[in-house]
Parts: C-alpha cells; structure tokens; sequence
C-alpha cells in the first residue's frame, strides 16, 4: 500500500513540475513577443495551462487582445478565423473561472459567449466543448 501511495505523490510531482515549466517557458515567449496575433496565442495557451487561479488573468488579456484584432477589420479569412477560435477559447476559459468561483450567471454568459465564436468559426470542436459546459451549468441547477 505504501508504494501505491509513493507512485501516486510522484506522478503527481511530476505533473505540476510538467505544468509549471510550460507556463514559465510560455511566459518567457510572451515576454520576447510583440505581435499582437502571437500575444493572444499565447495568452489563450497560458489560460489553458496555468494554475486555476490565474485563468481570469491570461483569459482577459486573450479577450482583449482578440476583439483589437476583429475590430482592426486588418484580418486575412484564415487569420480571423484563428483569431476567432483563440477569442472562444479565452471566453470558455473565463466562464469555467467564474464557475469556480461561484458566479453561475456570468459562466453561463461567457460560456454562451465562447459558443458564438465557436460558431462562428465553424469550430466543432469548440462548439461540443461550449455545448457541454452550459449542459453542466443547467444540470447543476436542477
């Protein structure tokens, strides 16, 4: 029983130590970046990867960064349609924060949110993932 328990802490060792070098080696782009389709890319990964207590802050940097870039209309097809997938995933990542945190109604907003981008992006994917988010948030209301 003890060894189970040993190869349970070190499995778990191992992945915080994995999670934590790729948001510093993530982070160490982010600094050496100044374009702002690269910023929102990174952005949106950190959101993916980092601790939950940071989600809010990289989600919101991705949000703003990728609603500068729709607005600029200065966008290729392909270019808006990633930009469009990242600017999802952010409000998607949002909406889970704001869950953790309690405040349904503005997950379900931000997660209705990402479902429009997904969308709009024609990003299945995506859409399944919204789609069973809001699910979830139904389902945990009874």
């Amino acid at each position: 029983m003890r060894q189970i328990y040993t190869l349970i802490f070190c499995w778990a060792l191992i992945f915080v130590s994995a999670q934590t070098s790729e948001v510093d080696s993530l982070q160490v782009i982010l600094a050496k970046s100044n374009q702002d389709s690269t910023r929102l890319r990174l952005f949106s990964n950190l959101s993916e990867v980092c601790s939950e207590n940071d989600i809010a802050k990289y989600a919101n940097e991705a949000v703003a960064i990728g609603n500068k870039l729709i607005a600029s209309n200065n966008l290729s097809k392909a270019e808006r349609k990633r930009t469009i997938k990242l600017l999802g995933t952010a409000y998607n990542n949002l909406g889970y924060y704001n869950g953790l945190k309690g405040k349904t109604p503005l997950s379900l907003d931000l997660f209705k949110q990402g479902l429009l981008m997904m969308e709009q992006c024609h990003d299945t994917s995506g859409m399944a993932s919204s789609y069973g988010n809001i699910a979830a948030i139904y389902y945990n209301q009874g």
